[in-house]
């Protein structure tokens, strides 16, 4: 396999090499954010509302600071560029950067983490999935509800539920009993004419 590039904090490097620090709020506390892009014919789908969602939760969590847009799609090209993809899925990782020391935890000066990392689709068409739904539910009255933060545990329990089980994936239901995501998917459903 050629070799492969990521963004990190405005140098695109080898994947291999890329380095985040020991104190990143993102990896002690799972204090960050994420978007999963995906790139058909060179031009990432609905990036507007990517980056929409992002700043809402930017906004939701309280970072004091934040990448720009124009930061943001010059890293997205950049690591499609030095990867050579047209089409590929596109994680785009944002935390509120190094932690300010033991026991600080909230609002920090420090600037964001900004990590971009694409990868090539698979070539198949997806197939059928079989789903178990998960003992965790997902809290729809949660300041944090709609905020895609990068702590997936729930995610992680869930997918080893399913493994367990012998299926393919899982689905949330909220506290009300409410289908409300996948484990890793997202829930297309068509109705008639209609894909909701």
């Amino acid at each position: 396999m050629s070799k492969r590039y990521a963004y990190v904090n405005g140098s695109v490097v080898g994947r291999d090499e890329a380095r985040v620090g020991i104190d990143d709020r993102g990896l002690l506390y799972g204090d960050g954010l994420y978007e999963t892009i995906r790139v058909r014919n060179s031009r990432c789908v609905r990036f507007e509302g990517h980056l929409e969602r992002l700043r809402a939760g930017m906004e939701v969590l309280g970072f004091t600071q934040r990448p720009s847009d124009s930061e943001i799609v010059n890293a997205v090209g950049s690591v499609l560029e030095a990867n050579g993809l047209t089409d590929a899925r596109v994680r785009l990782t944002v935390t509120r950067g190094l932690s300010e020391g033991p026991g600080r935890t909230g609002l920090s000066a420090n600037p964001p983490t900004v990590i971009v990392t694409a990868d090539p689709l698979p070539e198949s068409r997806p197939q059928p999935a079989r789903v178990i739904f998960s003992s965790v539910r997902k809290d729809e009255s949660s300041p944090l509800c709609g905020v895609k933060s990068l702590n997936h545990l729930p995610n992680v329990f869930g997918r080893i539920e399913a493994e367990r089980a012998g299926v393919d994936d899982g689905l949330f239901l909220n506290t009300l009993g409410n289908v409300c995501e996948g484990l890793v998917a997202n829930i297309v459903l068509v109705k008639g004419d209609s894909l909701i």
